[in-house]
């Protein structure tokens, strides 16, 4: 279940609107434990193949009335079964995929602060438009997405909002996974 304190916000990124951020504006300080690796990895630097940036979509929408940045990610387009069916070569430069986007993520929220201004805190939109049934019928892709999905669950303190949006019955049932 999804608590009304916490904020997700998933979409299509488009690399182009993202504006360029250095890691080092997040500190360890900034993160759970569990989510430090990020800041020992090249993702500052790497780039996800266009296949996949165009596969899985999300993006940087805009910022809120206190300067939280809004992201959109457009679950309901993510074929994540065809990625891992492709091998683990695949399921590795995925992971790295979802590692980038957190990275972003976290970053943006560095975007617009300001020492008397700080913001750490971020809104998630989770778009399920054109969720369905063949997601949820390969074990491996649900057992895949719930393994990201704890990690995602880590950076929940820095979510203002999750909202989840077009939402139909195979998104729902997968919601209350």
């Amino acid at each position: 279940m999804i608590s009304s304190n916490s904020a997700v916000i998933l979409g299509i990124v488009s690399i182009v609107l993202l504006p360029i951020i250095s890691l080092a504006q997040v500190t360890k300080e900034d993160l759970p434990a569990q989510l430090q690796y990020i800041l020992e990895s090249d993702l500052e630097t790497w780039e996800p193949l266009p296949e996949l940036s165009k596969a899985f979509p999300y993006y940087l929408s805009g910022f809120d009335s206190e300067n939280r940045p809004i992201w959109v990610v457009e679950v309901g387009k993510w074929d994540i079964r065809t990625i891992l069916e492709r091998g683990e070569k695949w399921e590795k430069l995925f992971d790295k995929f979802m590692d980038k986007w957190l990275w972003r993520v976290i970053n943006s929220t560095k975007t617009k602060a300001t020492e008397d201004s700080p913001v750490t805190e971020l809104d998630l939109i989770i778009d399920a438009d054109g969720m369905d049934y063949r997601q949820l019928s390969s074990p491996k892709a649900v057992g895949y997405a719930l393994k990201k999905l704890r990690t995602l669950a880590q950076a929940l303190p820095m979510a203002h909002g999750m909202y989840i949006v077009n939402a139909n019955f195979v998104a729902k049932n997968a919601i209350n996974l």
